[in-house]
């Protein structure tokens, strides 16, 4: 599926490649074009477990009058014709091509016939929110050109002469169904017909039977979710079990290989060693940054070709966002963390650290919470640095940003007074004020 199924723009192939040398390097045996009948034919040949992640290859049909016309594609088909062949100029497609459905599968097919000259239409039963398709992959086929129709499913085709007239009829929103999305009704008199040359169906896939292996009702194999155990010595996951995404497929497979593992005599589930992370990074700016946004090419060259449309950080970006995002687990270490602008901040040196350095207005505290200083500022961590050093007795701080900040630190003043009927105990240079 990675290979087939998943976009040259989205996971190039020579990054899959790399990846799958290096399962090859680890020793791992890999097998092509052998076709297996049973899990026991398996064992009959010497196996002791197995491990079954046939996805699910069968794709559901709408059940449509018109359907089996072959301008009528099937999505994994379809994406498997163009993603196994070097020469696209083979692959026809019409100049107007409608999409049925909302999965990843649909947004991938839309966004692939766009590269072949298509214009492509997405037609979804639901609206945007119930989409299934990840939200970052909705939005960039809709900045590639990619239409959308929501609350609209085709109901029948029919074959014209140079066309496929497809009649739709409108939905609405009813109570939630049984996967806990609003169940699509069809409004009664709403229906329209649109030409189009091509329709791809993209509404979902199931498995195909096998062999001595029991199904549930909805089609799937009865399995323990626990462990991801079928019967002995077999596990199962990935989309065999239910449609899922390629990392919970990964984290299937490292679930059922330590099960496996303990099935075969391990004494114990497999264990990776970790280096202890280091008690927190130096600079906590780069902790608190934002997120470096991933660069891509262009969006008038992307959308001509299947080139990858993300490209990678340099080194020094890759790093920053490492120490940025890949550190969570720090806090675990941390006995407190304080981020100002907060109400009430701990005046170490941590914490002066992040504040910025610009204008505007600091509050210093005593061990008790009593106000010592009201203090504005053109440079607040300068100033909060040098109070550092100088004075033992702030326990406390906070801030605020503000240009104009002697405005600032006048009214916190006057505050301060109306309420105390007295200056702040450790404040200097407040003549000036006045």
């Amino acid at each position: 599926m990675l290979r087939y199924g998943i976009p040259n723009f989205r996971l190039p192939r020579e990054v899959l490649d790399k990846e799958i040398k290096i399962i090859k390097d680890m020793g791992v045996d890999i097998k092509l074009n052998n076709k297996i009948s049973s899990v026991k034919e398996l064992f009959n040949k010497g196996f002791n477990a197995a491990f079954i992640g046939i996805g699910a290859q069968k794709e559901q049909i709408l059940n449509l009058e018109g359907e089996n016309n072959p301008r009528v594609i099937k999505a994994l088909g379809f994406l498997k014709e163009i993603y196994g062949n070097e020469n696209l100029d083979k692959i026809k497609l019409g100049k107007r091509v409608a999409v049925i459905g909302g999965g990843n599968t649909a947004i991938d097919a839309a966004r692939t016939a766009l590269r072949l000259g298509a214009e492509v239409t997405l037609f979804y039963r639901r609206t945007e929110a119930e989409m299934p398709a990840f939200s970052e992959e909705i939005n960039q086929s809709k900045k590639e050109g990619v239409k959308f129709e929501f609350l609209q499913t085709p109901i029948s085709i029919k074959t014209e002469k140079n066309s496929l007239k497809v009649e739709f009829v409108k939905m609405k929103l009813g109570a939630k169904d049984e996967s806990g999305r609003p169940r699509p009704i069809p409004i009664d008199g709403s229906n329209f017909s649109l030409d189009f040359d091509n329709i791809i169906v993209a509404i979902g896939q199931k498995i195909e039977p096998i062999n001595g292996i029991k199904i549930d009702t909805k089609g799937w194999p009865i399995f323990n979710k626990t462990n991801l155990n079928l019967e002995e010595g077999v596990y199962i996951g990935g989309d065999v079990v239910g449609l899922s995404s390629v990392v919970e497929s990964i984290a299937m497979g490292r679930k059922a290989a330590t099960q496996i593992h303990v099935y075969l005599g391990g004494k114990e589930e497999i264990k990776i060693d970790k280096q202890k992370p280091k008690p927190l990074i130096s600079d906590q700016e780069v902790f608190l940054q934002k997120k470096i946004v991933i660069p891509t090419i262009d969006l008038n060259k992307h959308i001509l070709n299947f080139d990858k449309i993300e490209l990678s950080l340099d080194k020094n970006k890759a790093v920053c966002e490492a120490a940025r995002c890949l550190q969570c687990d720090l806090c675990l270490y941390l006995s407190e963390i304080s981020k100002p602008p907060v109400d009430m901040a701990l005046f170490t040196q941590d914490n002066v650290n992040v504040v910025p350095e610009k204008g505007g207005v600091y509050t210093l505290f005593d061990e008790k919470k009593n106000i010592i200083e009201i203090k504005g500022s053109s440079n607040l961590r300068k100033n909060l640095l040098e109070k550092l050093e100088s004075s033992n007795n702030i326990k406390f701080f906070k801030y605020e940003q503000d240009p104009m900040y002697s405005k600032r630190e006048s009214e916190l003043l006057q505050q301060f007074i109306k309420q105390h009927g007295e200056m702040p105990s450790g404040g200097d240079d407040l003549d000036d004020l006045f």
